[in-house]
């Protein structure tokens, strides 16, 4: 008895409970590692060697991924405290852009191409208008 009604249980639980199955790395998407930097910082002359003091991270600050085909927002990414994101798109050609709002200063190299199983490594540089 207790054998027929486990059997029972087993089938309508198989059939009507959902299946979990693990998540699939989409081969044709690749990731973006990015790091937006603003700079200048400070005013005034400086040197070469200088710029490193002068330049700091984008903050904690929303940006959004366009298609470069249609320019429609595909994602919004938020950075990190070190300036930093990581995302998954689909392989393609793309602009990092800034909400006018969110902070001053334009993205100076805004396009980046993703690979599909490649991993993309980029600075995005954010000119501030400091002189």
């Amino acid at each position: 008895m207790l054998l027929t009604v486990g059997i029972i249980i087993g089938i309508l639980a198989s059939k009507y409970l959902p299946v979990f199955s693990q998540p699939s790395i989409d081969p044709a998407t690749g990731t973006l590692i990015a790091t937006v930097m603003r700079s200048p910082t400070c005013g005034g002359p400086a040197s070469v060697t200088d710029m490193t003091t002068c330049e700091a991270p984008l903050a904690n600050k929303v940006l959004k991924i366009m298609r470069s085909a249609d320019s429609v927002v595909f994602q919004t990414v938020t950075t990190d405290k070190d300036g930093k994101f990581t995302v998954s798109l689909p392989a393609g050609s793309y602009q990092l852009q800034r909400y006018p709002d969110e902070f001053g200063g334009n993205i100076q190299n805004p396009d980046f191409i993703i690979t599909a199983g490649k991993t993309t490594t980029q600075q995005f540089d954010i000119d501030t208008g400091i002189r």
